[in-house]
This record gives C-alpha cells, sequence and structure tokens, in this order.
C-alpha cells in the first residue's frame, strides 16, 4: 500500500519561509513608522499575521487528504481514515496532472473523479509514476 500525500516535512519550507517573511515585514513596519510603539507593535503584529497566516490557511488543509493505493483500488481518504471515495485501478481511464502542481485529477470508467488538490510536486511526480506502472495500458496521462 501506497500513500501520497503532504506530510509536516513537505510544508516545513513554507512555513519557515513565510514565518520569516512575516517578521522580517513586520519588523520592516515597526522600524519605519512614527506612531507611538504600542501602535506600530499592534501594526506589525497585524501585519505578520497576514503575511504568515493567509499562505498557511491555503496550504495546510491539503495535508488533509491523501490517495492510497493498494494493489486493486485507489483510495481517496481524508483525515487518513475517512474513505471519500474507492475506485477499482483497472476502472482509471485518464489522470490529469496540472501544470505547476496543483493536483491532480483521475477519471475513471463509470464517469466519476478523483479530484486531489495542493499535493507537492514530487508527490504528483511520484503518484504519476506509480500509476502509469498498475494502470491498464489504455489510461491516458497528461
Amino acid at each position: 500500500m501506497k500513500r501520497y500525500g503532504n506530510t509536516w516535512s513537505d510544508l516545513r519550507f513554507p512555513t519557515l519561509f513565510f514565518a520569516a517573511l512575516a517578521l522580517l515585514v513586520s519588523s520592516m513596519v515597526v522600524l519605519v513608522r512614527s506612531d507611538e510603539l504600542t501602535e506600530r507593535l499592534l501594526v506589525g503584529g497585524f501585519i505578520a499575521l497576514l503575511v504568515f497566516g493567509l499562505p498557511m490557511l491555503a496550504i495546510a488543509p491539503t495535508m488533509l487528504f491523501e490517495i492510497v493505493i493498494d494493489d486493486t483500488h485507489i483510495t481517496h481518504r481524508a483525515l487518513g481514515r475517512y474513505v471519500l471515495s474507492r475506485k477499482r485501478i483497472e476502472d482509471l481511464r485518464s489522470a490529469e496532472f496540472a501544470a505547476g502542481g496543483w493536483g491532480a485529477k483521475l477519471k475513471f470508467r463509470d464517469g466519476t473523479a478523483i479530484r486531489f488538490l495542493g499535493a507537492h510536486l514530487g508527490i504528483l511526480y511520484e503518484l504519476k509514476d506509480h500509476l502509469e506502472r498498475v494502470s491498464p495500458p489504455s489510461t491516458s496521462f497528461d
């Protein structure tokens, strides 16, 4: 059984990057503004919260979902345990991997699809390689 999805180690760099950026921007605001110190600190803290918080609100939810591939099925899970959908590998008809690594869309014989959004680009490459090995020869990959 192989699992594909973001982990804390995948998000370590973006988290540190946005934390450093938030610290830098808020420090500049505190140093440059000519208001009282308390007001500068409040504005700087608010800006730090925005610079760090907004990207994290967009990135962190990607850790909630994963694709699990075993010998016969592709399973889309939430929180590692709740099955959102489960399809047989032999029913996979096509797999589209978005430009820039924003996600994958797996389409099946019955017309349904599994959308896997926000995965790290390396994870998408691994997923594509695995699916190419285990899926039917008629499956198309984009």
